[in-house]
């Protein structure tokens, strides 16, 4: 089953990417909402703990 491609979306935001264990299971629909939407902002949505820090 093909999914649907809506080519008007600019942003996709990520929700509650919270730790490193997060970010590493969510890599491959990272890269395939890339290939869908090449010219989206992506966003995460995480808590301040995951910020990077200065």
């Amino acid at each position: 089953m093909a999914a649907k491609i809506i080519r008007s979306v600019r942003k996709i935001v990520v929700l509650r990417a919270n730790a490193l264990g997060d970010f590493l299971f969510i890599l491959p629909a990272l890269a395939a909402l890339r290939a869908a939407y090449p010219s989206a902002e992506i966003w995460f949505l995480t808590l301040p703990l995951s910020l990077p820090t200065r």
